[in-house]
């Protein structure tokens, strides 16, 4: 089974041919053990792209995994036609970034005693945002690449038989717009981000996050009132078993809110 299996038998037929399951937990399958992961998510070889966007080589002097290139990326067409472009918001520049992750699980007399989940990411982007749209535009997230991931096995839980943890890796990279008042407008943001976003248990569940960042604004061309929300960054989530899991995502925020 690609995404691994983690099952308990509810039931057997008579002549013993048929097995009934239920999703199980680590906690009845495992009695006592501890697992630790850690690792770097590298590009995959499948991918895909939005119109626009293709891989590229880095121009950081930073090593980064992840490259991407914008060229005319449209993120809002009010009329829908590619056509006509005056009624458009173009993205262009680059998003580099690499992204880290750690898990460590802890079972004690078939309960969870502690979990740590972390992703930390670093991240560069030179982005510049023009639009030649007047009025108000709806508000759209767009998924300008997504990354297709293979299961690995991040390590195995001592049973009688090993249990391997199975994850399955999901990153997307979005760009959200939540733009009110747009007018003719171009901006360019230059930013350098880290982040370490957590998901921790050790009786109780609480989250963690740091985040730190130095970015240049370049001044827009403005004309009226404005006011303009982008995010933009990698969305990460992690399967196990193929079912819902933690997920950690960094989306740095430009907002821009100008008037008279």
């Amino acid at each position: 089974i690609p995404n691994g299996i983690l099952r308990e038998v509810s039931s057997v037929s008579s002549d013993k041919k048929t097995f009934h399951t239920l999703q199980a937990t680590l906690e009845q399958i495992v009695q006592d053990g501890s697992l630790s992961y850690s690792g770097r998510l590298l590009p995959p070889s499948s991918a895909k792209f939005m119109e626009g966007v293709q891989p590229s080589y880095q121009k950081s002097e930073k090593s980064f995994d992840f490259n991407l290139a914008l060229t005319n990326v449209v993120l809002y067409d009010h009329d829908g036609n590619p056509n006509t472009t005056y009624d458009q918001i173009i993205a262009k520049g680059s998003i580099s970034f690499s992204t880290n992750i750690i898990l460590n699980v802890k079972v004690k007399n078939h309960n969870l005693e502690e979990l740590i989940f972390k992703n930390l990411t670093d991240i560069e982007t030179d982005v510049t945002v023009g639009s030649n749209v007047l009025g108000i535009a709806s508000i759209k997230q767009v998924k300008i690449a997504e990354y297709n991931f293979q299961p690995f096995i991040a390590g195995y839980f001592p049973a009688p038989v090993p249990v391997p943890i199975v994850i399955l890796p999901k990153l997307g990279v979005y760009v959200e717009l939540d733009p009110t008042n747009v007018n003719p407008l171009s901006v360019r943001v230059e930013q350098n981000a880290n982040s370490e976003v957590g998901l921790i248990y050790n009786g109780v569940w609480n989250t963690t996050s740091n985040f730190s960042n130095n970015f240049v604004f370049t001044n827009p061309i403005i004309s009226n009132n404005l006011e303009l929300k982008v995010h933009a960054g990698p969305n990460l989530e992690f399967l196990l078993y193929g079912i819902a899991g933690p997920f950690g995502g960094l989306r740095g925020r430009l907002r821009l809110k100008y008037q008279n």
